[in-house]
């Protein structure tokens, strides 16, 4: 079976909800019953339930915020949480948080 994201905004959702059948088996369970069209309907439906739940002041056709995706990650008993990757600092600016050149 395939499953397939719904649209071009619930990527972050649809590994979510993948990453929550394969830990929780009672929570993945519609995907292996054996009813591919059931499974896919099930994981539409997850996925925009998921979407809604985590984007609750992003606007969701922007995607998934980092935050909204550890907290969706988080859902299934392994907590998990995200932080910035590396700080740039443009030079000519004061610091890596602003745009104004330094003077």
């Amino acid at each position: 079976m395939w499953l397939r994201q719904r649209d071009g905004v619930t990527c972050g959702p649809s590994v979510a909800v993948t990453a929550g059948a394969l830990i929780d088996a009672e929570y993945g369970a519609p995907l292996r019953d054996g009813e591919p069209e059931r499974a896919q309907t099930w994981f539409a439906a997850e996925q925009g339930r998921v979407h809604r739940a985590v984007n609750r002041v992003w606007p969701r056709a922007l995607g998934t915020t980092p935050a909204g995706m550890a907290r969706a990650l988080s859902a299934h008993g392994i907590a998990y949480r995200w932080r910035r990757a590396f700080s740039i600092r443009l030079p000519g600016h004061c610091c890596h948080r602003c745009w104004r050149p330094r003077r």
